[in-house]
């Protein structure tokens, strides 16, 4: 297991180091496509405090889905599908002079540097942006973009799902729409432990899925699907960790109610 670095702007500089090398703008250099069926997420980390005793550590951010929307119950990453015209128009107040989003230093406002973002790459920003406003009311503001991964198929609605990684800071409160039950952090430390993976059983005949535990206030949450791979590729690329084989998780069945709001 894999100790993280103690200093949150090291854990920054990391990851945008790490996304660096793999980025494959091939992704990104269409600029006229249309997008229908594209779909972006904004894979968001920050500082939060998993307990009152505890201090504040590297977690993950995900949403739980409300009984109001498809796949409730489900923990995800803020966002949705593309809306070229919209969301072409807000990549181009994304890419303006000054703004910070893409700023190569993040926690060091005296640089003033930038990098070369596709236009394509910086529409989906935009769109994952979009929805995690609209969502959680995130602060797009006290974001930093730390950079792309590869896209991720999502068959069962036949979609292609862009992840954006990105830092919060500051955002203490986040206000919720109807699609969200609820807010839910994991530090990233815990998905360095063998001991949180297990085999999700579904009814059959649904072969069993990989999936990630997270036990905090009395409440179990399931991570599992397109935003577990997704989780998965990132913790690869920055880590150059791997799950255990699916042959030696324990087996984890949903319990009545459970992710539910």
């Amino acid at each position: 297991m894999e100790t993280l670095p103690g200093n949150p702007h090291l854990l920054v500089d990391r990851i945008r180091t790490q996304l660096s090398k793999q980025v494959d703008n091939k992704h990104f250099l269409t600029r006229d496509r249309k997008n229908e069926t594209d779909a972006a997420v904004l894979f968001l980390l920050g500082m939060h405090r998993p307990a009152p005793d505890r201090p504040p550590e590297p977690c993950l951010i995900f949403t739980l889905r409300s009984r109001h929307v498809g796949q409730s119950g489900d923990l995800c990453f803020p966002g949705g599908g593309v809306f070229p015209f919209l969301d072409r128009l807000l990549a181009v107040f994304l890419k303006l002079p000054g703004f910070p989003l893409f700023r190569r230093t993040s926690f060091n406002r005296q640089s003033p540097e930038r990098t070369t973002i596709p236009h394509s790459m910086a529409r989906f920003l935009a769109t994952s942006l979009r929805e995690s406003f609209e969502e959680i009311r995130l602060n797009p503001l006290r974001i930093i973009f730390l950079g792309p991964m590869a896209p991720e198929p999502f068959a069962l609605f036949n979609r292609t799902i862009y992840p954006m990684v990105a830092w919060t800071r500051g955002q203490r409160r986040f206000a919720l729409n109807r699609e969200v039950e609820r807010i839910v952090f994991i530090p990233l430390q815990h998905f360095l432990h063998h001991s949180a993976y297990g085999r999700f059983r579904l009814s059959a005949p649904i072969p069993d899925q990989p999936c990630i535990t997270y036990q905090n206030s009395g409440t179990r949450d399931l991570l599992w699907g397109v935003t577990y791979r997704i989780v998965m590729h990132f913790l690869d690329i920055v880590f150059n960790f791997r799950p255990p084989d699916m042959p030696l998780l324990r087996v984890v069945s949903k319990q009545p109610g459970e992710n539910k709001p």
